[in-house]
């Protein structure tokens, strides 16, 4: 709709436009010094331009990817039992490094912004909200984080995102 109507509006280099002299002269005032005002008017009249705007079209092909085709792909992976064995493994795996208690704060830190990057952070959702808790109660985590700026904004993030109320000043 507003396409249509900014095309239909005349272009700026469709109109001719003309200075001429006014036909009435400003008067001229006389002081101690001559001062002589004139004045020019500018007028625009409209010309209908020869060449009609078309819409351009990238002539787009049509996509080979019908539906049919779609749901003729097979995935022969996805019923494999070793490869889902071999993910809950590693799930397993990356469960118990969220929960150790022996890794400094900003591994676990930067762990947990990897998997919700990854996409994975609803996979781990419980152990990582356990892990924020321990590190939002603790005395440890204002000690830690004032080792770097990284490590601090890290934290910071973090907690806020997953809905801990954490002041500016606590960090």
């Amino acid at each position: 709709m507003a396409l249509t109507l900014f095309t239909s509006l005349p272009s700026v280099n469709s109109m001719n436009w003309k200075l001429e002299k006014p036909r009435h002269p400003l008067p001229r005032t006389f002081h101690k010094t001559r001062i002589n005002l004139e004045s020019t008017a500018c007028s625009a009249s409209l010309k209908k331009s020869h060449e009609e705007s078309q819409r351009r079209s990238a002539n787009y092909q049509p996509t080979t990817w019908s539906s049919d085709f779609l749901q003729s792909l097979k995935n022969d992976y996805a019923d494999n039992i070793i490869y889902k064995d071999k993910g809950m493994e590693l799930e397993e795996e990356v469960r118990c490094m969220i929960n150790s208690g022996d890794m400094e704060m900003i591994t676990i830190l930067e762990m947990i912004d990897d998997i919700q990057r990854l996409g994975l952070g609803h996979r781990f959702e419980k152990d990582i909200k356990r892990k924020l808790d321990r590190i939002s109660s603790s005395e440890q985590s204002s000690f830690e984080a004032e080792k770097s700026l990284h490590a601090t904004a890290l934290c910071f993030r973090l907690l806020r995102q997953h809905g801990y109320e954490v002041s500016q000043g606590t960090i």
